[in-house]
């Protein structure tokens, strides 16, 4: 099948394969599969349910991400927050690259409260592993590296003279070097539709395997995770996973961990759950 991104006017029409739009839940034989992706997996009894209870603790962003219509990341990142006139973001832009490291990109925007914000469109597994990588890295990075905190710091200052979000970087910046826990917010946004309200158990299954590694692993750095996603109803509509307007300091204060951040161990690898093809 030929398709293209609604909005997308750069990438143009790609092949996609029918195998790849196949979702489905079966038991066969008192065998529970999942196809994802065109993909198998076999599932043991209460994996699902324990992994979506896991994902679902996770808090939906109440700040006022203005809406996707369409197109890709770069579009909404700078066409979007242009015409905008919510809340105070800035991008920061280029990657990071430091003396013998891996460039790495700190966030895609940074908004007035200190929330550090990566954008990835809504779809396969492979793109969202991507998003999660982006965080992982630049999280460790600006834990281990004081070069990639005072990058952090420099760049937003090029981005922006809104004074706000200067002063609340340079804080979660001093709360990081200090090992203090919540020196950021952190924001999976989302962009993309949803049948019916958000809800990352509508997720292909690769994605919340990873999704759920990501955030036992950015929770352990001693980080706060939530989710946002601009194509969606308003947020009162989301039902008990949401924030109500104005709550987010106080959420914040009520997550305070009186334990030091730890340093990271590069050499581990992420293992994703089990599951059998």
């Amino acid at each position: 099948m030929r398709a293209c991104l609604d909005g997308d006017l750069a990438t143009g029409v790609e092949r996609v394969r029918i195998s790849e739009l196949l979702v489905a839940e079966l038991d066969v034989d008192d065998q529970h599969y999942v196809v994802s992706e065109g993909e198998v997996y076999h599932v043991t009894a209460g994996f699902l349910e324990r992994l979506d209870r896991r994902l679902s603790q996770v808090t939906w962003s109440d700040f006022p991400y203005p809406g996707y219509t369409g197109g890709n990341e770069p579009d909404y990142l700078s066409r979007r927050w242009r015409t905008a006139r919510v809340g105070s973001p800035c991008s920061t832009g280029r990657n990071i690259t430091l003396p013998g490291q891996t460039p790495f990109e700190p966030c895609d925007l940074v908004t007035d409260d200190g929330t550090l914000t990566f954008a990835k469109l809504k779809g396969r597994s492979s793109t969202f592993s991507h998003l999660c990588s982006q965080v992982i890295a630049a999280t460790e990075m600006l834990i281990q590296e004081p070069a990639a905190r005072d990058a952090l710091v420099r760049r937003v200052a090029e981005a922006t003279d809104n004074p706000k979000i200067r002063d609340v970087v340079a804080e979660g910046v001093a709360r990081l070097a200090a090992r203090q826990p919540n020196s950021f917010q952190l924001c999976l946004l989302l962009l993309g539709t949803w049948k019916g309200q958000p809800d990352v158990r509508h997720l292909p299954l690769v994605s919340r395997l990873i999704l759920r590694k990501t955030v036992e692993r950015l929770t352990a750095y001693g980080f706060d995770v939530e989710f946002a996603s601009p194509a969606t109803a308003p947020l009162a509509a989301r039902g008990d996973q949401s924030k109500s307007a104005g709550s987010r300091s106080d959420m914040v204060r009520t997550q305070r961990r009186s334990r030091p951040l730890p340093t990271p161990d590069l050499t581990a690898k992420t293992a994703h759950p089990r599951t059998r093809r």
